[in-house]
């Protein structure tokens, strides 16, 4: 894990920028490490990762709605300067129709919640209700944790959280990914609202809930399980993170991209096929949905209209894999088959 606590000035003038105009729901998770900062005229951000192909754009631009077709054309035009194609990975509708006429592609969809609501969800849905009693009756008990508790000077805490990623990351059917779906509890975490599940005083699970400023709202980056954690571990996590939100006023949660879910189109859908003994899609997304959410909003991969969507989704697959995506499938499928093996 990593701390952004000592920003460098390229991350100072980014977070005052996100804190002004981010909209995005991953409008957070421009602090990944590993990405770069592009500036336009005024206050605007772009935050990248540079494939050495492409420039792969976190989210949407950081811009007020008025420049956002201006920002966005800029870095384009930037990145072909520096001979790299300029593609943005999970947007909303709203960048698509504030740009006009990029091409997209949708690749999943997102739950959102109005967390207000969220207490005649649980009265309403029996079977959340029940995975919530069990864990409270095996003595989970979820807890907001300061800032302190983790970077401070007692080490214990970010400690057993630190453990409980390394052993989560090595049960995963597919080795870590990279670009912004790496596992950062500790970037800017005096903004995160941090919440843990313990059992006896020991960490069985954690949730990292990261701000999305200009929707006075929140995304649960992070949740993570202990492999022993009792069942509902989960649940009463979410619980926690909703009642949190609802009490400081907020009327946004979202639990994060479902990818590959919904209507993705012909391409995408036949990839979601053949990668189906890797990864379960369709499980991931009815997780969500045992949420209730109010509603599952459609994201994107767009790109400007010189590029092809083959290039978009070769670009998006190449900042997503930390190393060459041939060799990382490779491990991918050795990873798959051990688990079956270690299963029979």
């Amino acid at each position: 894990m990593q701390s952004l606590e000592r920003v460098s000035p390229e991350q100072c003038r980014t977070l005052s920028i996100v804190r002004r105009f981010g909209w995005n729901a991953m409008s957070f998770q421009v602090f990944t490490p590993g990405l770069s900062y592009w500036f336009a005229d005024g206050d605007a951000c772009v935050a990248y990762l540079d494939t050495g192909s492409a420039w792969v754009v976190a989210g949407a631009p950081l811009a007020a709605e008025t420049d956002m077709m201006r920002v966005a054309n800029q870095f384009c035009v930037a990145a072909k300067e520096n001979s790299r194609r300029a593609v943005f990975v999970a947007t909303e509708r709203r960048f698509l129709e504030l740009v006009g006429n990029f091409k997209a592609i949708a690749i999943g969809e997102m739950p959102v919640w109005d967390p207000a609501d969220w207490s005649d969800t649980v009265a309403k849905t029996r079977r959340l209700r029940e995975q919530l009693s069990r864990a409270r009756n095996k003595g989970v008990r979820v807890r907001r944790v300061e800032p302190c508790e983790v970077i401070g000077p007692d080490p214990r805490l970010r400690g057993q959280i630190e453990k409980l990623i390394s052993t989560w990351e090595a049960k995963r059917p597919l080795p870590p990914l990279g670009f912004v779906v790496q596992v950062t509890p500790l970037t800017l975490i005096v903004d995160r609202r941090t919440f843990v599940a313990e059992v006896d005083g020991n960490v069985v699970g954690f949730a990292s809930v990261v701000p999305v400023f200009a929707r006075n709202g929140w995304t649960v980056q992070d949740l993570v399980r202990a492999p022993n954690a009792p069942n509902g571990t989960v649940e009463l996590l979410v619980d926690a993170a909703m009642r949190d939100a609802a009490k400081l006023g907020s009327h946004y949660v979202t639990l994060g991209l479902s990818p590959l879910s919904g209507d993705v189109g012909l391409l995408l859908s036949i990839v979601r096929t053949c990668a189906s003994s890797l990864f379960d899609f369709a499980a991931l997304r009815a997780f969500k949905a045992k949420f209730r959410p109010r509603e599952w909003v459609p994201i994107y991969v767009a790109y400007p209209p010189a590029n092809n969507l083959l290039l978009a989704t070769y670009d998006c697959l190449v900042a997503m894999v930390p190393a060459n995506p041939w060799r990382y499938g490779a491990r991918a499928l050795l990873r798959a088959r051990m688990e079956v093996l270690r299963r029979v």
